[in-house]
């Protein structure tokens, strides 16, 4: 289950990390057992999760896997509420989509209430360039943060 992570959380005793390739996925640290958290979700979505954090019983995730070819193209951060116990999404929201900011946006970190996102990685160029950005100097843009407030 945990092929391509891309970001790990805590939260009710486990361990969830966030792969490109099933989604969310729940390692019990306990018994070192990992299941799979998307089975009411949207797959799609779930899919390409790059960046993940816990809070108040629910998983934030930064999604920037866009290719047109699944039907989606467009890059969002995503709210799953878990389960009592927290081996389970029973709810999905999408709290930020196609923002002009959010350009593959990668990673994420929460800190006094506030969800802050890097909402520009310049990964495609970078990955385009052979892992590089050398003679794309004049491409990059400035490193943009968004912060949402989450306290509301």
């Amino acid at each position: 289950e945990v092929e391509y992570p891309n970001g790990i959380a805590i939260g009710n005793n486990q361990l969830y990390v966030a792969t490109y390739k099933n989604g969310p996925v729940k390692v019990d640290l306990a018994t070192k057992k990992s299941s799979l958290l998307n089975k009411d979700i949207d797959s799609v979505i779930a899919k390409g999760l790059d960046g993940l954090v816990y809070a108040n019983n629910c998983l934030i995730g930064v999604y920037n896997y866009s290719t047109k070819t699944n039907g989606f193209d467009t890059s969002l951060i995503v709210k799953y509420t878990l389960s009592q116990n927290g081996d389970t999404i029973i709810k999905q929201e999408v709290f930020d989509k196609g923002s002009p900011n959010l350009i593959q946006p990668t990673t994420l970190a929460l800190a006094n209430g506030r969800l802050f996102v890097l909402a520009n990685s310049h990964l495609g160029l970078y990955n385009a360039n052979k892992q590089s950005t050398k003679g794309k100097e004049a491409e990059l843009l400035p490193v943009q943060v968004i912060k949402y407030d989450l306290s509301k």
